[in-house]
């Protein structure tokens, strides 16, 4: 409706009145353009942040640490139990029953405790390992990533001057066939 019809709206301000206003915005826009950009993001900075802000690498990096708390408790023994009773079968000289305590706690062999504590530091050097694996395997990931991402940034500047000479070429054989026409 807007497109079709005679009526002319006015802008609110006047932006084709004054060509020095319009020069200097078109001047300055490309420069805000440059600052609002990052810099670029170098591949060790990138596995970095990719390392830090990774939340299966955290998670197994607890995991780790809690393997880690559990190699003391490999000499853990059992609860030691005191027990109090009355031995109805074993009568003293004043015919009551005798009264007995006791005392009773398990444990194992010093061997069984040495091959506990190896079990959970085998356990806890298999976790290091795969947390590792973990690491290099984001690490490989993160840089075919920037590889690939550079290699794509390079084919478009590559287009981008592709581009620019073959308008170049057209301008020029423009050129010459004015120049033809002219002779």
């Amino acid at each position: 409706i807007i497109f079709n019809s005679n009526k002319r709206y006015k802008l609110p301000f006047r932006a084709a009145g004054n060509k020095l206003t319009l020069l200097i915005i078109f001047l300055f826009l490309p420069a805000l353009s440059c600052i609002a950009q990052r810099s670029a993001l170098k591949l060790g900075d990138a596995i970095r942040l990719a390392l830090q802000n990774n939340k299966g690498i955290a998670a197994y990096a607890l995991k780790v640490e809690e393997y880690r708390s559990l190699v003391p408790t490999a000499y853990s023994m059992d609860k030691t139990f005191v027990t109090l009773g009355n031995d109805q079968n074993n009568i003293a000289e004043n015919g009551s029953p005798l009264t007995v305590w006791g005392i009773e706690q398990n444990f194992s062999f010093p061997s069984t405790y040495k091959a506990e504590i190896n079990a959970k530091k085998i356990d806890v050097s298999i976790a290091e390992a795969k947390f590792e694996v973990l690491q290099r395997d984001l690490s490989k990931e993160v840089s075919q990533s920037y590889l690939e991402t550079q290699i794509f940034s390079a084919k478009q500047d590559l287009n981008i001057s592709l581009d620019s000479l073959n308008v170049i070429s057209d301008v020029i054989d423009r050129i010459h066939q004015i120049l033809n026409l002219e002779n």
